[in-house]
């Protein structure tokens, strides 16, 4: 099943699961149905993994202390006002999930993608999410990363890519759940030319929503 099939998928799957769940504990036929899809997913990553291992990529490079501290490292440079922040660290969640060949039977540019998740205790009514998205190349380099930090129904994400052998805010953008209005901050491409104030604006919205919520 391709990578965009098998998101259709689960999330098809999510859907029906949340309408049949709604308000009740699910039966033993939801719980049946869960395991199998769950046991699906686990089946796919194996064969992706064995199918990249064996085309010479070392897979065994991808573990939940890099995807950690690549993760630290990447919101530590680019947002940097997460660091310090009173995280919730039994609350980690990491995630590896490996790409499939090419059509054409060849490794692709990306072999593995990775999640990092961490709760953001703010109050006793409030808490906050901070997120580290990162895509890795056959070396174990990494490639697209995409971060969120997320509370009070206000989130910014923060885009960064390699440009010319460096990585650089490409894009942050600011998101009212709320409302739904998102706001662009920072475009590389229109031409905005201070990446480092639009993250400050970003999580400066995000802290006043914090405290007229607190």
């Amino acid at each position: 099943m391709e990578d965009e099939d098998r998101e259709k998928f689960a999330n098809q799957l999510v859907d029906a699961m949340v309408k049949q769940l709604a308000g009740r504990p699910p039966s033993e036929e939801e719980l049946r149905e869960i395991e199998e899809r769950k046991r699906i997913e686990e089946e796919g990553l194996r064969i992706r993994r064995e199918r990249l291992s064996e085309a010479g990529v070392d897979v065994a490079m991808f573990t939940e202390e890099k995807v950690e501290k690549d993760a630290a490292s990447m919101l530590a440079k680019f947002i940097p006002q997460v660091v310090g922040l009173p995280v919730d660290t039994s609350s980690k969640h990491i995630g590896i999930d490996f790409k499939n060949m090419t059509k054409t039977g060849k490794v692709p540019k990306n072999v593995a993608s990775a999640a990092f998740r961490m709760s953001w205790p703010i109050g006793a009514r409030l808490d906050g999410t901070i997120v580290a998205n990162l895509t890795y190349t056959s070396d174990g380099g990494m490639n697209l990363v995409d971060m969120h930090v997320w509370a009070a129904q206000c989130g910014m994400s923060v885009s960064v890519r390699l440009i010319d052998g460096e990585r650089q805010i490409v894009y942050v953008v600011l998101t009212e759940v709320d409302t739904g209005v998102k706001t662009t901050m920072y475009s590389r491409d229109a031409g905005d030319s201070n990446p480092d104030e639009a993250v400050t604006k970003s999580f400066a919205s995000i802290k006043e929503r914090i405290a007229a919520n607190e």
